[in-house]
């Protein structure tokens, strides 16, 4: 298990570093002459970790999915599949992290943060680092509308209501116990090389 490291997780998630092939990135002129075989490297899975080929291969299929697209066979009893998969990740907490990894088959970065509407702050990747780096705390508003009910008047026959608008601020980056892996720059306990996300019987498992 010396190649597998545990970054975070929950409920029903699992998210894993993988220490398997690596492979570096090469520039020239400011430009990456090997992303795609960079990005493909990313797809290795368990591949460059497996001890027993023989006993992997023999059994494998009783938790992953071995038919292509058939959700029944990916979302089996007791069985995982890989969720998504990336090439770096900061883990502040259960359910509050940054990832880069792969929508639409492109790397894009994605923040998830529990209790926090993203879409109304401007939360980034380097607001992460900072918090990691020196304990900067990142504060978030969230904006709702709610139905305010006035007190019944003389000669009032029915409660009037009116909306409201409620913002509400909290701490949106406070770390924990933080763990990182940056495959780009191999900074982070041992050097992995594959991020993955897995779901787990029925329950999606990230493992990276």
């Amino acid at each position: 298990m010396s190649k597998l490291h545990f970054i975070e997780g929950d409920t029903d998630s699992s998210y894993w570093a993988i220490s398997g092939k690596y492979v570096k990135k090469v520039y020239q002129d400011g430009q990456c002459v090997n992303q795609q075989e960079y990005e493909d490297n990313l797809h290795q899975g368990f591949n460059y970790v497996i001890k027993d080929k023989q006993f992997y291969d023999t059994n494998a299929k009783y938790f992953f999915p071995t038919i292509q697209g058939d959700k029944f066979d990916e979302k089996k009893l007791l069985g995982l599949a890989f969720e998504n998969e990336g090439d770096e990740m900061y883990a502040l907490a259960s359910k509050n992290y940054y990832i880069r990894t792969f929508k639409r088959n492109s790397l894009v970065d994605v923040i998830k943060l529990k209790g926090v509407n993203l879409k109304q702050n401007s939360i980034n990747k380097q607001d992460v680092i900072d918090n990691l780096d020196n304990g900067k705390i990142t504060q978030g508003t969230n904006m709702r509308l709610d139905q305010i009910n006035e007190q019944l008047q003389e000669g009032d026959v029915s409660k009037q209501y009116h909306m409201s608008k409620l913002l509400t601020t909290k701490n949106a980056l406070i770390a924990i116990q933080a763990l990182t892996f940056d495959i780009a720059t191999n900074e982070g306990p041992p050097i992995p090389t594959a991020l993955l996300i897995i779901f787990f019987a029925n329950l999606y498992v990230i493992i990276h």
